[in-house]
């Protein structure tokens, strides 16, 4: 008798078994944006969620498409998945619940020897300046009714033709930056200047009745006690001065 009570105890817990793997696993939706994200699915966003999620037994993996299809496969009725990126993306979605884990600041970074006693107001102030972007940025048209010269290129090579003057500016994200100076040219970050372009979020979005909303939930409890506590502060502050002497 108690052989078959625990044939039948192992029968059932097999059949819930699936159920309760699917239950404690995410699928995030997002791009890449680095130090963010990168498309391997890594960056300052990944060490967040590997933090929030240890010990829940919550397993998550990223989805990294390029923005616009990753925005549209999250707006899809079927897709139940998380999205990482801004909120204003979604202006006309109400039913979604949203935790915003960053705030940052895309500026215009520029030498201080190339550029001295710049005035700044607007975008009309950059007509005529060779503009550095990343590679497939939707704000190439923007710039470019400007009167701006945009030159599109990776992070990498954005820093370095600004340091060279081959670009007057480069647009990009503060922490990007920041990171890239600090990695590139230690020790000479006073000699780049920044003028300040829009703030901008980095949001976690579930949609209301997802199946994935037990998995946001988790998120917010696990980053919650991180800002609390101090631990996210110093994750944002490593990852930004990594390399800094």
């Amino acid at each position: 008798m108690k052989t078959k009570w625990l044939y039948a105890f192992f029968v059932l817990w097999l059949v819930s078994w699936p159920t309760l793997t699917f239950a404690d696993s995410v699928e995030i939706l997002t791009f890449s944006y680095p130090p963010y994200m990168t498309n391997q699915g890594k960056g300052l966003m990944e060490t967040i969620f590997k933090k929030a999620y240890r010990n829940t037994g919550t397993t998550y993996s990223f989805k990294v498409y390029p923005r616009k299809r990753a925005i549209l496969l999250f707006e899809q009725s079927q897709n139940q998945e998380l999205f990482l990126g801004e909120r204003s993306y979604f202006p006309d979605m109400t039913e979604i619940n949203v935790q915003t884990i960053l705030e940052f600041k895309t500026v215009f970074v520029y030498m201080k020897n190339h550029l001295s006693n710049f005035n700044y107001s607007g975008l009309s102030d950059l007509k005529g300046k060779r503009v550095g972007v990343s590679m497939g940025s939707v704000l190439v048209p923007i710039f470019k009714s400007h009167g701006m010269i945009v030159d599109e290129a990776l992070l990498e090579n954005n820093i370095r033709k600004l340091q060279t003057g081959r670009i007057d500016l480069w647009h990009t994200v503060d922490t990007s930056a920041i990171r890239l100076i600090n990695e590139k040219f230690p020790g000479q970050r006073d000699e780049f200047g920044f003028l300040p372009d829009k703030t901008h979020t980095v949001d976690l979005i579930v949609k209301k009745g997802s199946s994935s909303e037990p998995a946001f939930r988790t998120f917010v409890q696990g980053f919650t006690t991180m800002v609390k506590n101090g631990e996210f502060q110093k994750i944002v502050k490593g990852f930004m001065f990594k390399n800094q002497p």
